[in-house]
This record gives structure tokens, C-alpha cells and sequence, in this order.
């Protein structure tokens, strides 16, 4: 089995690389399916492979010598630190909210409603993806930079409420306010996907959450932990490769794939949720 995750962590990790999305959109939902680990265990799990991912892919980039504005680089990685944090704390006391009231159908709920508005609005992001003008290359300023730390922040919120961790809304958002393509938007969009993961990780940290939990046990070996991230390292890294050496048309259909896969695994996840819940 730990094949199994194994390449389908490579591929989402090199298709999250590629045009700029986390990757845990598809690894967690996989998990969740297969994998006998804690929920705790597949969150933690998905959250260090986002990371690995975007860590490495990130420092290929720079190896690469890409542009980028620093400013826009750092308000971007502080939006999306807070935010994180934010949405961490929103969702826990949404989730305690609930439980208080519908007791044992609360989980089951807020997974349909996670499920519902993510899948609304990737479609969303897809008809607008499909349908807009191609831009040209970042031309940054100081209003940019503001921009996008205010968009970030806010990206930060919506990714770690709807436990995604930075996915294709990201790309979406970050073309729109820096008025350029995906290929260009890929760097920053993955500072706020690794960010929105430190702040998770960081929330965990303060608020006890690793002391609480069990990460590794006979479901999670240390061993088969250091084998997945280092896959998704790979990823990273190749992820990085394909996004210099493609052209912006076929980052775009990477892009639209993976916003395709990611619908089709969150409706999946409806329908599960519903029949359990009933």
C-alpha cells in the first residue's frame, strides 16, 4: 500500500509544482480512502508533504534563477502565515460550535459543507480560468505588493477553513490580482502554500495538538513518514523542472486537470459523507 501512496504522492506533488498548487487536495482524499492512519496522522502526513513540496520546489526555483519581486515574495508569505493561523482557529471554533449542537452528526456536516463550497468553487475557477484573456509577465509596485499580502491573507484563511492547505484557488486569485498568467503566478503561489502550512503546523505546536496525538504508531512508521516526504521532495523538485521548461498553454492544461480531478474527488467525498451521515 505504501507504493500506492507513494506515486500518487509524486503526482500530486509534481502537478501541485507544476502550476502552483499544494498538492494535499489530492493526497489527503486518497488517504482517507485508503489508508488505515488516525485522521490526525493522514492531516499531519498531508501538511508535511505540501510542505516538502513546496520547500523544494521553491528552492529550485531560486536555483533557477526565476524572477521575482521580493516585496510581493514576502507579503505574500506573511499574508498567507496569518491567514493560516486565522483559518486554523476559525475552523476549530466552527467545529466545537457544531459539535455542541448536532453532536455526532457534526463531523460528517462540516465535511459536506467543506466539500460543497470547495467544489462550487472550483467550478467557479474554472469557468473564470477558461474563459479570461492571457496576461503578460508581472509588472510589480507597491499597490501590487499590498494586494497581494491582502489576498494572501484572505487565501490563507479560505485554505486551511476548507482544510485544502493551498490548492487552484490560489492560482486563480493571485492571476487575477497580479494581473498575469499561471506560469508567472506559480513562485508566489507556492509561498503561500508552504506558509499556510507552517502556520498550521505552528497552531498544532502552540495549542498542544502534537503532544494530544498519536503520529507515529504501527499505522505510521517513522520510515514509511521519511519515504513519503521524500517523494514528495521528488515531486517538487520535477514539478519545478516542468514549470521552466513548459510553455504558460501547457502549465494551463496541467492546471485545468488537476482543478478536474480535485471536483470529481469532492464530489466523491459528498456523497460519502452524506450516506454516512445517514
Amino acid at each position: 500500500m505504501l507504493a500506492v501512496f507513494v506515486i500518487v504522492i509524486l503526482f500530486a506533488t509534481c502537478a501541485g509544482a507544476t502550476c502552483g498548487m499544494g498538492g494535499g487536495v489530492i493526497i489527503k482524499p486518497v488517504l482517507d480512502a485508503l489508508s488505515p492512519m488516525s485522521a490526525f496522522q493522514i492531516n499531519f502526513v498531508s501538511s508535511m508533504c505540501v510542505l516538502a513540496m513546496a520547500l523544494s520546489s521553491l528552492v529550485k526555483h531560486l536555483f533557477q534563477k526565476k524572477s521575482s519581486h521580493i516585496p510581493t515574495a514576502v507579503a505574500a508569505a506573511c499574508g498567507a502565515f496569518a491567514g493560516g493561523v486565522a483559518g486554523e482557529f476559525i475552523f476549530e471554533a466552527v467545529e466545537n460550535a457544531a459539535g455542541s449542537v448536532l453532536g455526532e452528526n457534526a463531523d460528517a456536516l462540516i465535511k459536506i459543507i467543506q466539500n460543497s463550497v470547495l467544489a462550487l468553487l472550483l467550478v467557479g475557477v474554472l469557468v473564470y480560468m477558461l474563459l479570461r484573456k492571457e496576461k503578460g509577465v508581472y509588472l510589480p509596485s507597491a499597490a501590487m505588493t499590498i494586494k497581494a499580502f491582502a489576498a494572501c491573507c484572505v487565501l490563507g484563511v479560505i485554505s486551511t477553513f476548507l482544510g485544502i492547505g493551498g490548492g487552484p484557488i490560489n492560482v486563480c486569485v493571485l492571476c487575477l490580482v497580479l494581473r498575469t498568467d499561471t506560469k508567472e503566478v506559480t513562485f508566489y503561489s507556492l509561498l503561500t502554500v508552504m506558509f499556510a502550512q507552517v502556520a498550521k503546523l505552528f497552531k498544532l505546536a502552540v495549542t498542544g495538538g502534537f503532544t494530544s496525538n498519536v503520529i507515529l504508531d504501527v499505522n505510521l512508521e517513522w520510515w514509511a513518514l521519511v519515504v513519503m516526504i521524500a517523494a514528495a521532495v521528488i515531486g517538487g523538485l520535477l514539478g519545478a523542472v516542468l514549470n521552466k521548461r513548459l510553455s504558460s498553454k501547457a502549465v494551463n492544461r496541467i492546471y485545468y486537470a488537476v482543478i478536474g480531478i480535485v471536483i470529481a474527488l469532492n464530489i466523491y467525498k459528498i456523497i460519502y459523507n452524506a450516506v454516512t451521515a445517514l
